[in-house]
């Protein structure tokens, strides 16, 4: 498959299984390198994952040991591949910008890449929810329409219906199209070849600013 050729894809898979459950994968890494150097075998570094119950394929395995191998050597670098999955736990510049709503890379469905987020995508996710925020009178309001466009109550809605939901309470005007487009991409959920907004997940995102508004303000 294409997508295990993919170094993106495949670190975002790693990502998601990290933060679903909470791993520090150098942990799993540095019992097999006693001295420090930050080098190990390719067969230590796919054990350390293996232990770390990270799911990659052969091919996923193999894209991961080429590119974090030793520069001139056949050891990979296990401390730059542990450095690249833990900034989405730790953003340096995060105490200059900090985010109200601290969005994660993924959702809490690891086995989808299509959220993936980086560091500006998950600001201008904060910013256009903080926005929306703001206007808490009409976020209401949104429940009935957004529950009327979803009979079955599943708790997700195709992009425009949520869109045509956001018009009709004059919010879409509060954000911008790109704005719009990312917040689509954090709250989609993946049904069968298409992606949904997930609403229920997005309302409690909002309904949480709104709550704390006083302790963040805007």
């Amino acid at each position: 498959m294409a997508s295990e050729r993919d170094i993106v894809l495949v670190l975002a898979k790693v990502k998601a299984q990290t933060v679903h459950r909470r791993l520090r994968l150098i942990d799993s890494m540095e019992g097999f390198d006693p001295l420090h150097h930050h080098r190990i075998s390719a067969t230590q570094f796919a054990r350390g994952l293996s232990t770390a119950s990270i799911k990659l394929t052969p091919c996923e395995m193999q894209l991961l040991c080429d590119y974090f191998r030793t520069p001139l050597s056949t050891t990979i670098d296990y401390k730059r591949f542990c450095d690249t999955i833990a900034e989405i736990d730790y953003q340096p510049t995060l105490e200059k910008a900090p985010l109200l709503v601290p969005c994660r890379h993924f959702p809490a469905d690891e086995t989808s890449t299509a959220n993936f987020l980086n560091f500006d995508d998950r600001t201008i996710v904060s910013k256009a929810l903080q926005k929306l925020a703001r206007h808490a009178d009409l976020v209401s309001n949104m429940r009935s329409q957004l529950k009327d466009f979803d009979p079955q109550n599943v708790g997700h809605i195709c992009r425009n219906r949520f869109l045509r939901v956001l018009t009709s309470r004059d919010l879409h005007t509060r954000i911008s199209s790109r704005e719009f487009e990312k917040l689509c991409n954090y709250f989609a959920v993946e049904i069968g070849h298409r992606q949904e907004v997930n609403y229920q997940a997005l309302m409690e995102a909002l309904d949480y600013l709104y709550t704390n508004r006083e302790v963040h303000p805007f």
